[in-house]
């Protein structure tokens, strides 16, 4: 349900989302790598019903966040994030999600920041959805925002002024309703 492009020196990737096949939601996600004129299969990451990655780097180390939707009993379950090991990704931090199907990456000042896009949590639509702050080390939980079947974010900035979005799908009741717009 999502791709990623991204690259790291002079190497180009795309890593697949994988949320489903006919029979279950723990499936592998893929990483490809371009090899001049295709591209091949790179490494295999498991995953429950993956809906989004979001690649980054800090401080010149490279992550994947991958987003978990599912795992066909209930999505309260982690979301992951990968560190570049210099060969291939391996586990980093897991955070607690539900439902999650979006993260989003942003720095503010040289602090960065990632908000995961919750969509629901097996009783209801209307969660929060979380912002991690990066302690140096790791992220950590920064700020809580109520979301209502959280899609996705988008951040920008515009004339200094820093913005936050999240598109909101379902209250519950309705999904005509507005979705916000957050100022730093």
């Amino acid at each position: 349900v999502d791709w990623e492009y991204f690259s790291i020196g002079k190497t180009h990737y795309l890593a697949i989302a994988n949320c489903r096949n006919d029979k279950t939601y723990n499936i592998n996600s893929h990483i490809y790598t371009w090899n001049g004129k295709t591209f091949e299969q790179f490494q295999a990451i498991p995953t429950n019903g993956a809906y989004g990655w979001k690649y980054f780097s800090i401080g010149g180390t490279h992550y994947l966040a991958m987003a978990n939707y599912y795992n066909g009993k209930t999505r309260n379950i982690n979301s992951h994030i990968y560190k570049w090991n210099g060969k291939a990704f391996e586990s980093f931090q897991k955070l607690p999600t539900n439902g999650a199907l979006d993260w989003e990456h942003f720095s503010i000042g040289g602090t960065h920041y990632l908000a995961v896009a919750n969509y629901h949590n097996d009783s209801t639509h209307n969660i929060n959805s979380h912002i991690y702050k990066w302690n140096g080390k790791a992220f950590e939980q920064f700020q809580k925002l109520p979301t209502n079947s959280a899609r996705n974010w988008q951040y920008f900035s515009i004339d200094g002024a820093h913005y936050l979005t999240i598109a909101n799908y379902y209250n519950g009741k309705t999904r005509n309703f507005n979705s916000p717009i957050y100022k730093w």
